[in-house]
């Protein structure tokens, strides 16, 4: 983990009971370190729904849009469809 820390040269290690975790928080090292990383090496499977989502809303941060009641709404709309709130059915197309 700490080569992906020094790999990225942001973000801190952290211990969660028997993990160690590196965590990016600083805006500007997900804006201009993360996101373009995972769009040029882009997760696979269902994953890559909530990378997509992550980035609408960094979109919208990143415009200050959080600052607003309607982009604050936004974010709280895409946010509930992520992860277990996601209908992955709908994804997918036949």
């Amino acid at each position: 983990m700490n080569l992906i820390k020094l790999y990225f040269n942001c973000g801190r290690l952290q211990t969660d009971r028997d993990c160690i975790i590196v965590t990016i928080t600083k805006f500007t090292d997900i804006i201009d370190i993360l996101i373009p990383f995972l769009q040029k090496y882009p997760l696979e499977g269902i994953k890559q729904f909530n990378l997509i989502d992550f980035i609408k809303v960094a979109e919208l941060i990143k415009t200050k849009a959080h600052l607003t009641s309607v982009g604050l709404e936004k974010i709280l709309l895409i946010k509930s469809g992520m992860n277990r709130g996601r209908n992955y059915d709908s994804n997918f197309t036949d």
